[in-house]
């Protein structure tokens, strides 16, 4: 039996079981057994399929089993049906990733897709580099990586404030970065959900490519909209990473993406000098300042000659330098949206002056104390003064966004300052007074009693009644529950108060 003894087959069955079932090793196989055949069941049931006895045993000897084996019936229904509604098949590759991932197996990325503006396309996008993290193995590194990437709410940390959280060096904190990096082009904690992420970057470089888009372009725009906030040089070493391209490759398109960002800049700045991106700037502006939550008592000014970055560029990484005619010094910018903003500032009529991260506001998430930075401070002409903070509609409705929000509200409350959160065209007090329709509000409700809900429970919804984005951070926001981004999740846990007026 090549060494394969009764007892060394009982104990490699019993390392499969999880503890919480307190299965003595001498039952391993009779609960193994019991255990297939239940997730055969399962499957016959969804798919209203039953399998004669010879396909009954190919299906037992499939090396998905193993990994089944290791949830829930509710897991299992749950992701199962969502499978064979999206997909209209049951196969058990994907059945195993949306079980370890819900959502993950219903991801379905192109080229062309990614390229687009489709929010639910990007949202599907942001998945992925949580998924891929989770599949390494060593707690610590996980961490550290998820850390400067700015997952699992955590803003993109710089690796001093890493090392500083985990109580080493920024040096060790580096070392340990890049052998997660390292590690996971062979990790297998998770081998399914990688090995998924994995083939959907493939897929999206091999679309790219066929586009004639050279990999390094292509990288960075999967990099930029699966991690819009993180440093796109360590965003596009990581997605590399996770294509398996060699730890030299990954940095040899980090290096090209200096490049590739300046040619990008510079087509911007020639498109504003040859449109009449003033005006356009003014009537955004005007609209802007009407959105803004102004205090009844006007406080006083910042002094401009003393307000300056509080953080410095080396502390997140910025995604390019605008240069500013109306400041006269280049101002560093973290995506696209807080860019369209500093543009509309730099030329708008109303703006005298403005500031990047001019302010440190502590504030308190999730047991732990944080500081936060407000993205801008700008003073009108007519003398107002008020903070922005830059975030996709989506993002504000998060947790973590809505206590950074309240912090932001009650410093400027304090200074007779205004404020607002926006994406540069919609803003979070639009969202919070949004009226949606009492039945798409009463569905999430009722889908909430139940469990929490991930990004496939929201596409299942959809076939019930379209919910789009936007309604769903509105009521997020006005019920107070507990919302994250990568990995997508909602809860009715109200640990977040409701946004201020």
């Amino acid at each position: 039996m090549h060494g394969r003894t009764i007892s060394t087959l009982q104990s490699r069955l019993a390392e499969m079981i999880p503890p919480s079932e307190g299965v003595d090793p001498l039952d391993a196989y009779t609960w193994h057994r019991a255990h297939i055949d239940r997730v055969l069941n399962i499957w016959q049931t969804i798919t209203g399929t039953g399998l004669d006895a010879e396909r009954q045993a190919e299906f037992h000897t499939r090396p998905e089993i193993a990994d089944l084996l290791k949830y829930s019936k509710d897991d299992l229904d749950r992701a199962g049906r969502a499978l064979l509604e999206h997909t209209g098949r049951l196969l058990l590759t994907p059945w195993v990733v949306e079980c370890s991932w819900p959502g993950l197996g219903l991801v379905d990325l192109s080229w062309q897709a990614l390229r687009s503006a489709d929010e639910d396309t990007h949202i599907h996008a942001r998945e992925l580099p949580a998924a891929a993290i989770s599949g390494v193995s060593n707690s610590r590194r996980r961490d550290v990586l998820a850390r400067r990437l700015g997952l699992y709410d955590y803003q993109p940390q710089s690796l001093e404030t890493v090392g500083a959280a985990h109580e080493v060096s920024k040096e060790r904190a580096r070392q340990l970065q890049e052998k997660a990096l390292q590690r996971l082009r062979a990790e297998r904690r998770m081998p399914w959900a990688i090995d998924h992420v994995r083939s959907l970057v493939h897929r999206s470089l091999e679309q790219a490519g066929e586009s004639s888009v050279d990999s390094a372009e292509a990288l960075l725009t999967i990099s930029e909209i699966a991690l819009p906030n993180a440093d796109p040089r360590l965003a596009v070493r990581f997605m590399a990473a996770v294509a398996k391209y060699s730890l030299q490759e990954g940095k040899q398109f980090a290096a090209q993406t200096t490049s590739i960002l300046a040619r990008r800049r510079e087509r911007e700045r020639q498109h504003l000098r040859q449109t009449g991106a003033a005006r356009r700037a003014t009537e955004r502006c005007t609209r802007l300042l009407a959105a803004v939550v102004w205090p009844s008592t006007r406080g006083s000014l910042p002094d401009a000659r003393q307000v300056r970055a509080r953080r410095s560029i080396r502390e997140r990484e910025h995604s390019g330098l605008w240069d500013s005619p109306k400041l006269g010094r280049k101002v560093a910018y973290e995506s696209i949206a807080e860019l369209r903003v500093i543009q509309t500032f730099d030329l708008a009529d109303q703006i005298a002056w403005y500031c990047e991260q001019p302010v440190a506001i502590p504030y308190q998430f999730g047991g732990e104390k944080h500081t936060y930075y407000p993205d801008l401070l700008a003073v009108t002409k007519d003398q107002r003064c008020f903070l922005v903070e830059v975030k996709p509609h989506v993002e504000m409705a998060t947790s973590i966004n809505r206590v950074k929000a309240a912090a932001m509200f009650a410093y400027c409350a304090e200074r007779g300052w205004g404020h607002i959160v926006t994406d540069g065209a919609r803003h979070m007090r639009q969202l919070a007074d949004l009226t949606v329709d009492p039945t798409t509000v009463e569905l999430l409700l009722s889908a909430l009693t139940k469990r929490d809900l991930y990004w496939s429970d929201i596409l299942h919804l959809r076939k019930e009644k379209p919910l789009t984005s936007i309604e769903i951070a509105a009521i997020v926001l006005q019920q107070g529950w507990n919302f994250q981004l990568r990995p997508y999740r909602i809860s009715t846990n109200c640990a977040v108060s409701k946004p201020a007026a």
